[in-house]
């Protein structure tokens, strides 16, 4: 579970959620990158607040992520064409649990992390959503996110000596969207 918490404040400082994205564990408090739980719902309660898509004072109810979900990721990350062959060699990377990756009441996918212990070195076009590079969402990418519309981009680079990675898997579209390494000894650009 701690890599599942430490999944969400990576990724929220990552930019990846930003503006009305957020992500929880499925068995933890929901994230919001905007920490506005101040005067709202107890922190127990699976709800997101979305300043800029709501009207003042609403929460909006988040979507919860069922066992079938959690099935259809794990599938997702076996199937990927990078990540798939690695999890055979290194089985025990796979992740021990799923995080909701949501956008206010519309269910993205999942994320989670991969822990490599001892650390490898991977050489990749490591694949990005390339929203979010100042860190807010604009409308129109929140739309293409939530419509499950939006670019891949990839970046090449070697890293040294990794540790974990963030994933992140579109439930809708099938396929992992994102992964890259966070806790690394060096890295070199590729591209």
């Amino acid at each position: 579970m701690a890599a599942i918490s430490r999944w969400l404040v990576s990724a929220m400082l990552l930019g990846i959620i930003a503006g009305s994205v957020s992500c929880s564990s499925s068995t933890s408090r929901q994230a919001t990158p905007t920490g506005s739980n101040q005067g709202g719902p107890p922190p127990d309660v699976e709800m997101t607040e979305v300043a800029k898509h709501r009207t003042p004072g609403t929460p909006v109810v988040a979507p919860s992520l069922t066992d079938e979900d959690r099935q259809r990721a794990a599938e997702i990350l076996r199937a990927d064409s990078f990540l798939g062959p690695l999890l055979i060699q290194r089985p025990d990377a796979f992740p021990d649990g799923f995080g909701l990756w949501n956008s206010r009441a519309v269910k993205l996918g999942v994320g989670t992390d991969l822990h490599f212990d001892p650390p490898i070195t991977l050489e990749h076009d490591w694949p990005r959503i390339p929203f979010n590079d100042d860190g807010v969402m604009t409308d129109e990418e929140t739309r293409a996110l939530e419509g499950g519309d939006y670019p891949i981009a990839t970046s090449g680079a070697r890293y040294v000596n990794i540790s974990n990675i963030d994933v992140l898997i579109d439930l809708r579209r099938g396929e992992v969207v994102k992964f890259s390494p966070y806790k690394y000894e060096s890295m070199q650009r590729l591209d």
